[in-house]
């Protein structure tokens, strides 16, 4: 599975899709308002938890769900401030971290987009499933 790192999004955001097995569909009672690139206006159909492991990083995330998303996973500012110790264009990696810094784990980018002030990468190997509750 792939997943995209966006430092221009404010959220973290799964595909209905995508969702992994068994994940739960958590209705939201205020729907927050999210554009795409082009300014128009997403579905959010509720919320998620989800286990994901990127590198050797593992943790719990939660995402909103958007029908007929054309990305699976986007790893907002939310996972970016937590997780993301560098955007390492020339090295076309990326390093995530635990939240305490204490480990570090360097993850390949697969494609890459870096017209300021946004930068998006698209990682491999990032694995996902439905939270137990």
């Amino acid at each position: 599975m792939t997943a995209a790192i966006d430092t221009a999004a404010g959220a973290v955001l799964v595909a209905e899709d995508r969702m992994p097995l068994g994940a739960e569909i958590r209705p939201m009672d205020d729907i927050p308002t999210v554009v795409d690139d082009s300014g128009r206006k997403l579905k959010i159909s509720g919320s998620t938890w989800m286990d994901v492991d990127i590198g050797g990083l593992s943790t719990t995330i939660h995402a909103w769900i958007v029908p007929k998303f054309p990305v699976p996973l986007i790893l907002g500012t939310p996972f970016i401030n937590r997780y993301v110790e560098a955007i390492l264009p020339r090295e076309r990696s990326i390093t995530v971290k635990t939240p305490d810094s204490r480990e570090t784990w360097t993850v390949p980018v697969v494609t890459q987009s870096t017209s300021p002030p946004r930068a998006q990468v698209t990682i491999a190997r990032v694995k996902y499933t439905a939270a137990l509750s």
